[in-house]
């Protein structure tokens, strides 16, 4: 006979497992949504502009809104961990697949982690700096253009690392999800959908912004559903 204090013990991590497979589902979810939300929309302040001056007040203009929409986008790349984490725990712990689905989920929190670091940095750093600039006659003059062109190209021009990192970060998701179709944890189609997006969201470019939105709504789609098992199994232990 099993004595109360070990019933209770075994209840206590059940209960923690569930609410764990919970919040990683929520992951799943929320990850692509804020950023499809937030960065794929007009909420996301656009550095417009025929000249790099131009960009600078357009940004500095819009500071408010530019360290909101990023600090926002710096916590939805935090739940991107979540999301890995969850895609992992799909995949059997032993196994020939098991290396393959550590090494993905560690790359993917890895990239998760430098993503919201990039992100905050820009809410942090870039909108004050633009808003110091456009407030200067002598930052915005033809004299200092090449600074405003570096200062332009690796705030919001081109942003190689934040490239990088997003990249890495959706490939993990998709490896993670085709090897759960391997372990079969994962619908064909869930895993379809999920490299049809990831595919797509690298054919834009744009590092989870813009028109990343078409590959983030399949990414969205085959999370939801992939989230939606893992809830109704929480329920039933």
């Amino acid at each position: 006979m099993r004595s109360p204090a070990v019933g209770t013990a075994t209840e206590l991590t059940q209960d923690a497992s569930a609410w764990a497979r919970r919040l990683e589902a929520a992951c799943l979810v929320l990850f692509p949504l804020l950023f499809l939300l937030f960065a794929g929309t007009d909420l996301h302040p656009d550095p417009s502009g025929e000249t790099t001056a131009d960009q600078v007040r357009t940004v500095a203009t819009a500071a408010g809104a530019w360290q909101v929409v990023h600090l926002v986008l710096a916590g939805a790349s935090l739940l991107g961990m979540g999301a890995v984490v969850g895609l992992r725990r799909l995949i059997p712990s032993s196994g020939r697949l098991s290396v393959a689905a550590s090494i993905a989920a560690a790359l993917g929190i890895a990239a998760a982690g430098l993503v919201a670091g990039i992100v905050l940095m820009e809410a942090a750093l870039v909108a004050p700096a633009a808003k110091a600039c456009a407030a200067s006659s002598a930052c915005l003059s033809p004299g200092n253009q090449p600074f405003l062109n570096q200062f332009a190209a690796t705030s919001w021009n081109d942003v190689a690392h934040l490239s990088y990192a997003a990249g890495t970060l959706i490939f993990a998701l998709a490896t993670l999800a085709v090897l759960g179709w391997m372990a079969k944890t994962v619908r064909p189609w869930e895993a379809l959908v999920m490299v049809v997006g990831v595919i797509g969201i690298y054919a834009t470019n744009t590092a989870l912004h813009g028109d990343a939105k078409y590959g983030l709504t399949f990414v969205l789609v085959a999370s939801a559903s992939i989230a939606l098992k893992m809830g109704r199994s929480s329920r039933h232990g």
